[in-house]
């Protein structure tokens, strides 16, 4: 299972926003915090800001600038039954050398338990004498 996550920045100022870096974690929803991330696969995101969105991100004044990743639920995230996870985060950037960081508002997915399908199967064949006249020498 997979999912779009999409972060748009709308720089109305007449400053850029640079050094954008954007940090994305996963929790499970209503459990005790613990980072889940590494239950999901995260894409590089695409279209990036200008210059990325590891800490070389850059938004020009009056303009905006959105990111996307795609990520997807390892097997794990929900091995048996439907688990609901946080995403969320923090960004980081700069304007005119002065650094802000803020936390990415979290928002909730559903993971469904990816199906297996298990088959048995057997090849029926006769073992021993067929009946058949078969010379020996």
């Amino acid at each position: 299972m997979a999912f779009l996550g999409q972060l748009q920045l709308d720089n109305g100022g007449d400053l850029p926003l640079t050094n954008i870096s954007v940090q994305l974690v996963i929790v499970e929803a209503g459990g005790d915090g613990s980072d889940a991330t590494h239950l999901f696969s995260i894409g590089e995101p695409s279209p990036v800001f200008q210059g990325g969105a590891s800490g070389e991100g850059r938004v020009p004044p009056k303009s905006s600038g959105v990111a996307a990743w795609l990520f997807a639920a390892r097997r794990e995230a929900a091995p048996e039954f439907e688990t609901q996870y946080e995403v969320g985060g923090r960004l980081a950037y700069s304007v005119d050398g002065v650094e802000f960081a803020v936390p990415l508002f979290p928002d909730t997915i559903s993971v469904v338990p990816s199906p297996i399908l298990h088959v048995k199967y057997f090849w029926e064949q006769q073992v021993g004498n067929t009946g058949s006249n078969v010379a020996s020498h």
